[in-house]
């Protein structure tokens, strides 16, 4: 039987990136908004249900459930890039030869009704519910992972790629935008309510038309 050394996996929330778009400022109190969390109206945080010191075995599952909160005043819409890659844990080196199909992401069974990626195979997905401000009924989302899983088929061989040596990187870059017609219509989102998978969004009456 092949005994194995425990496989880290780590969900880099820490280096997620918020950015509101360019013209926010417009709408906002401010003419120049360089960071989003310095503003009283603008906030985004991701919080995370996970142990960052888990390890995993193959064929073993981990929880991991980040999920957004609006901390700020203004109600938002939400979306965001999700991107994965191994880390050497030690050195932070890329390792481009291990392969992020050795990780299977897991979603919660209500993922389609609170998440549309558009378009399909981009890895954008939008958050279809409006996010409301601090304090309201809906400023969080639900979760966007519900667990991860480690292939079977990973391995510490030296002799064949060694996962054991990496650390697994799921990192979010997020984008809101006011959640009003004017700032959606110089948001560069390029979206409309005719843009395949737009109709499952409950916003999709304040997307410019063309």
């Amino acid at each position: 039987m092949k005994l194995y050394k425990r496989l880290a996996v780590i969900l880099a929330g820490s280096v997620m990136a918020v950015g509101f778009s360019s013209t926010w400022a417009y709408y906002s109190d401010s003419q120049s908004i360089v960071n989003p969390f310095d503003t009283a109206n603008s906030s985004i945080d991701l919080i995370e249900d996970f142990n960052p010191a888990d390890t995993i075995l193959p064929g073993e599952t981990v929880d991991k459930k980040p999920y957004f909160v609006n901390t700020g005043d203004m109600d938002l819409v939400l979306r965001l890039q999700m991107n994965t890659w191994w880390e050497d844990k030690e050195t932070g080196e890329r390792l481009d030869s291990l392969r992020t199909d050795m990780i299977h992401l897991n979603y919660p069974q209500d993922f389609s009704e609170n998440w549309v990626e558009i378009p399909k195979g981009s890895g954008t997905y939008y958050y279809t519910h409006i996010l409301a401000g601090e304090g309201k009924e809906g400023s969080t989302t639900p979760y966007f992972l519900e667990s991860l899983t480690l292939s079977p088929e990973a391995s510490n061989d030296t002799h064949a790629d060694d996962y054991s040596k990496g650390e697994f990187i799921v990192d979010f870059n997020a984008e809101a935008v006011s959640a009003d017609e004017a700032s959606l219509a110089v948001s560069g989102w390029e979206l409309t309510p005719l843009t395949p998978g737009a109709g499952q969004l409950d916003w999709n009456h304040l997307l410019p038309i063309s």
